[in-house]
């Protein structure tokens, strides 16, 4: 802090402690004169009061004189009208021991007040007593000292009033004196401690334009980026050293020079045109580029430049911020060269895709071809049309054609399941009775039960109307009596069929002793070719694809099915619910 400056503090803490002082003892008067205000105030209130009292005891003595009775309690109301009294000494204030001036100032007119008010205290008192005698004279009397009281206490109140007004225009007058020095001072205060912000808000104006440039300077050199200061000319002022070493110059050699030096000559126009948009909006955002260095490599950037103005807000220059984006480009490259294998390897893998599926509606062909007449013989033999058979080629014959039945049945889901999965699955709906549908499967299902001695039961209820590809839903139900068939104990193994309707459906439950079925496998089984038992020593056959193909053939009737276990060794049941008919 300069010289000059601790004389002009020293100044202002003078100048605040002045104005303290003058405000704190113009409190005090303040106070004062304020409490003065008070007292009077309350002191008319007062005298107000007794001269009502006065006037109210003087009419309950004279009714008493007429009527012969107390009407009233005169006695009660001169004990109020004392204490009335004290009060009107003390300001209003009970038990005040610091009496105000205006108590002394006013101490005659008090005493005058409390000898007439003891007077005619006296003179009631002997007038209301039962044996008092020439009361006449006697209320003759207390009229008169009423009248006296009455007419002190009205002079004493004339006078608080007007003490009150002087008390109040002094007050007014203190207070608009009290102000008129305050604004003075804070006047001179304001002038002072403008003059010295002043000088602190030109140093430290001074001060951030320096601190500014430097942390400018620091931030431009320590950028990561590329930066450059151009004029609007597209010459060079200032670059960071970003600059200089990813183009290999000095920053001697880059000073002075064009900006279209420094650009490959096959983005000469793109750099020209970013030039003009920019003399035109003034800013420029993510401008693909290619720079040239001093060894006449070239090198993408990415360009942004903003506005540099003049006071009066004419442009004059440019800061221009470049990334080097070869990282980015070469990784473009890459992934251009990635995206260009995949689509690559995707069309190569449609066009396997597309053979698998012709091979495998081929192969499906061609195996189920020589399988449909085999069945065919084979059911002949057992019928013995063309001849007798023992008991032994029975057997055999019969494990033959099912064998060729289980061959045809997986063909048939193999090709389901490859039109499931291209959506050319074909469903021919009509109305059918479903109780009547599970019954046909049931009796066609019902020889492979006997064999393995399984019982298979039926709960159908009411006739349910459905709309639905009969043959579909048979397959369904053949597919699922098939696998409980596969998985539950022979000799004593159950499968009961339930029909129900709810909600608009129609619900069918198969339910067996069979195995049962893990939590884990639970949301599985429907996936194509999952197998609940994979290992190479499991008991039972399939492949995986019939239930695939049952979810799809119901869900193609815009149902759903899903399974039901407690877990292993503990039975399943397999839910199926269908939109019945309205």
């Amino acid at each position: 802090m300069n010289e000059k400056t601790k004389k002009v503090s020293n100044k202002l803490v003078l100048l605040v402690g002045i104005q303290i002082a003058i405000i704190s003892t113009s409190f005090l008067i303040l106070e004062l004169f304020e409490s003065q205000k008070v007292f009077a105030g309350n002191s008319v209130n007062i005298a107000g009061k007794n001269r009502f009292l006065t006037e109210m005891v003087l009419n309950e003595v004279k009714d008493y004189y007429i009527k012969g009775k107390l009407i009233g309690d005169p006695i009660s109301a001169l004990a109020i009208y004392e204490k009335n009294l004290h009060l009107l000494k003390t300001g209003g204030i009970q038990n005040n021991i610091n009496l105000s001036p205006l108590s002394e100032k006013f101490q005659g007119e008090w005493e005058n007040i409390n000898d007439l008010y003891l007077d005619y205290k006296t003179k009631i008192q002997i007038f209301v007593e039962p044996d008092s005698t020439n009361r006449e004279t006697k209320l003759v009397e207390i009229s008169d000292l009423a009248d006296k009281l009455v007419a002190q206490n009205d002079v004493l109140t004339v006078q608080l009033a007007l003490e009150v007004q002087n008390l109040t225009t002094m007050l007014i007058w203190l207070q608009a004196f009290l102000i008129i020095i305050n604004i003075g001072a804070h006047l001179f205060m304001v002038k002072m401690i403008y003059s010295i912000l002043k000088k602190k808000t030109e140093q430290l104006v001074k001060m951030e334009k320096e601190i500014a440039a430097d942390k400018y300077r620091s931030f431009y050199e320590g950028m990561p980026d590329l930066c450059r200061t151009i004029n609007e000319e597209g010459i060079i002022l200032d670059c960071n050293m970003v600059y200089t070493r990813s183009l290999g110059y000095t920053k001697e050699e880059v000073i002075g020079k064009s900006i279209f030096e420094h650009t490959s000559e096959k983005n000469l126009d793109a750099m020209n045109e970013s030039f003009e948009q920019w003399k035109k909006t003034g800013k420029v955002s993510n401008k693909d580029i290619w720079f040239k260095r001093k060894d006449g490599t070239i090198f993408p950037v990415l360009l942004n430049a903003t506005t540099l103005t003049d006071d009066k807000g004419k442009l004059i220059g440019s800061n221009t911020v470049i990334r080097d984006i070869t990282d980015i480009y070469e990784a473009r490259k890459k992934l251009e060269e990635s995206e260009r294998q995949i689509k690559e390897q995707l069309t190569n893998l449609q066009k396997l895709n597309s053979l698998k599926d012709d091979f495998l509606a081929m192969i499906t062909h061609e195996l189920k071809t020589p399988l449909v007449p085999i069945k065919g013989y084979i059911d002949i033999l057992i019928s013995e049309k063309i001849g007798p058979i023992n008991e032994e080629q029975k057997k055999k014959l019969e494990i033959v054609s099912s064998s060729t039945r289980s061959l045809l049945r997986l063909i048939s889901d193999l090709l389901d399941a490859q039109k499931i999965e291209l959506g050319q699955l074909k469903l021919n709906k009509d109305v059918h009775d479903l109780a009547e549908i599970v019954t046909n499967t049931v009796n066609k299902m019902k020889p492979d039960a006997d064999r393995y001695e399984i019982a298979i039961t039926t709960d159908l209820g009411n006739p349910i109307a459905l709309l639905c590809d009969n043959a579909r839903i048979e397959q369904v139900l053949s597919n699922l009596i098939f696998n409980s068939l596969d998985f539950c104990p022979k000799q004593n193994g159950k499968i009961n069929i339930k029909l129900f309707s709810e909600n608009k459906h129609a619900g069918i439950i198969v339910k067996d002793n069979g195995i049962g079925i893990s939590k884990e496998s639970l949301n599985k089984i429907f996936v194509k070719f999952y197998q609940v038992d994979t290992s190479t020593t499991r008991e039972h056959g399939g492949t995986g694809i019939g239930l695939s193909v049952c979810k799809g053939i119901v869900e193609g009737h815009g149902g759903k099915i899903w399974a039901e276990s407690d877990g292993r060794d503990k039975g399943a049941e397999i839910h199926i619910l269908l939109p019945s008919v309205k």
